[in-house]
């Protein structure tokens, strides 16, 4: 009796079990993933936004989270390409992960400061931002939430590289 040869759709999918067990093409996945997710629901957000209040409201929400956006990259510092250098060669891998989170979310304060104190010169739009103190807060913790959570997306693999 002759085995039979296994059909198209058997090999494809034994081709595909193939690539899902490759750590780094399923990590890959993940963060294409996650970058959908919230790509979509950052669209459905805004879409909802722009039906339920008056454009000038938008326009002050999404320049705002774009100004926090620019600050957080400059006052992160480049520190994230570093920790991606560095970190296989540390000798104190948290230390380093936790100098860098540290240094990072204080640059990013300073640069958020420093914007709030020019913000009548650079957007005076945005002064509003200044009226109250509920509205600084917001802004720094906003620029310091955007600021760390900017450092690499690879968690995992600092993680694995500090606690193994």
């Amino acid at each position: 009796m002759r085995a039979s040869k296994p059909s198209r759709l058997s090999t494809a999918l034994e081709a595909l079990l193939d690539l899902l067990r490759d750590r780094l093409l399923r990590n890959a996945g993940y963060l294409v993933g996650a970058t959908a997710l919230n790509a979509g629901a950052g669209f459905i957000f805004w879409n909802l936004a722009a039906r339920l209040y008056p454009p000038e409201d938008v326009g002050l929400a999404s320049s705002t989270i774009s100004v926090a956006s620019l600050l957080a990259g400059i006052g992160g510092l480049g520190l994230g390409v570093g920790l991606v250098r560095f970190l296989s060669q540390s000798l104190r891998p948290v230390r380093l992960v936790n100098s860098v989170f540290t240094l990072a979310g204080l640059g990013g304060l300073l640069a958020g400061t420093i914007y709030l104190l020019g913000v009548d010169h650079w957007t005076p739009s945005l002064a509003v931002l200044r009226q109250q103190p509920l509205y600084l807060g917001g802004f720094l913790a906003l620029v310091l939430v955007t600021t760390l959570e900017a450092r690499p997306k690879s968690e995992s693999a600092i993680a694995r590289r500090c606690y193994r």
